[in-house]
């Protein structure tokens, strides 16, 4: 009965430390969240990502809040505002 007893509480430590650890680690990732979630506040404007593998196209990219063109065919309007 020793045996168990004394097993149990060298596991019972064990187990605590890694509930320790785990929380940490969650509180670690809580933080990084938060910050991330300041910087993408605080970033003004549009952010654009372009991945254009293998892309062929005519004219160029922009990267507007408001764009008017004149195009054979039709008028091209974008107000992403």
């Amino acid at each position: 009965m020793q045996g168990y007893e004394f097993a149990a509480k060298a596991l019972e430590a064990q187990y605590q430390a890694r509930l320790e650890d785990k929380d940490k680690v969650i509180n670690q990732l809580f933080s990084s969240i938060n910050q991330l979630n300041k910087q993408l506040a605080e970033t003004s404007g549009k952010v654009s990502i372009y991945y254009l593998p293998n892309s062929q196209f005519a004219g160029g990219i922009v990267d507007a809040n408001t764009v008017n063109t004149d195009q054979i065919g039709g008028n091209i309007q974008n107000n992403d505002a």
